[in-house]
């Protein structure tokens, strides 16, 4: 269902046409001085973006995705940001509770002529529906830009770290060693339309047999200068997770997103 679904995604870009009327493209910023980590203070494309949907009746449900999503690039790096938030509830009873926040840094530290980089990554989730309720990862390696020009970005990244894992206060957690390898891909097909996917699998180090690995995929279809109709969807697995928990867990929301 996982690549069906995210076909389906890629395939919005060749049926959108007929929405609307165009919409002006973001004026370019400035050059303006470095921040922390070399970062500008202008130049950031922030988003944010929200979807209820829910049934009365038989069954009474509430579904809410909400979420932030930033990114800036120039020509010493690449910047990208994530919070979401998803909470659903079924006849009274909640069934899912869970809050992620991601953030990529790609340095492109050599000379401009070269397309390889360094990296960071630092990623936290809570979830009161899976075998831990906190993890903490951070990876740190080389980055590869395969493709990057107004219409499309492609950067591959490999690198090493972990993840920390635990139940709350009471629970000392642990820690697992990890590779981590991926990629992700920016297709701006035209002033009103984009596509976004990406895709990570983190091998673990000290058991050959476990990994786990995110994926997602997302098109945004802008209706006026400022508000996107979006549709996403995202499939997580984790070899680690035993029963009552699934091993592996599909996502998909259809949001409207708000520039800001």
């Amino acid at each position: 269902m996982t690549r069906s679904l995210i076909a389906v995604l890629a395939a919005f870009p060749f049926a959108s046409a007929a929405f609307g009327a165009d919409v002006a493209p973001a004026p370019i910023p400035t050059t303006a001085p470095a921040g922390l980590l070399g970062i500008s203070e202008t130049g950031w494309e922030t988003n944010a973006e929200l979807g209820i949907a829910g049934t009365s009746g038989n069954q009474d449900t509430t579904n809410i995705h909400a979420g932030l999503a930033t990114l800036h690039t120039d020509e010493d790096g690449r910047t990208k940001g994530l919070l979401s938030y998803d909470h659903s509830i079924n006849n009274g009873v909640v069934n899912q509770n869970r809050f992620v926040a991601d953030a990529t840094r790609d340095f492109f530290v050599f000379e401009k002529e070269s397309k390889w980089g360094l990296y960071g990554n630092l990623r936290y989730e809570y979830n009161d529906f899976i075998a831990w309720n906190h993890q903490l990862s951070a990876f740190a390696g080389p980055s590869y830009r395969f493709m990057q020009d107004e219409a499309y970005t492609l950067i591959g990244r490999a690198g090493l770290g972990g993840r920390y894992k635990s139940h709350g206060p009471t629970d000392n957690g642990s820690f697992t060693p990890e590779a981590q390898f991926g990629a992700d891909f920016t297709w701006k097909i035209d002033e009103r339309q984009k596509f976004e996917a990406a895709t990570t699998v983190y091998p673990g180090l000290k058991d050959g047999k476990a990994f786990r690995s995110i994926t997602t995929a997302g098109y945004s279809l802008a209706i006026d200068a400022t508000k996107s109709l979006k549709l996403s969807a995202e499939h997580d697995y984790d070899s680690s997770q035993t029963n009552p928990f699934r091993k592996s867990d599909m996502k998909y929301w259809v949001t409207l997103s708000m520039k800001l």
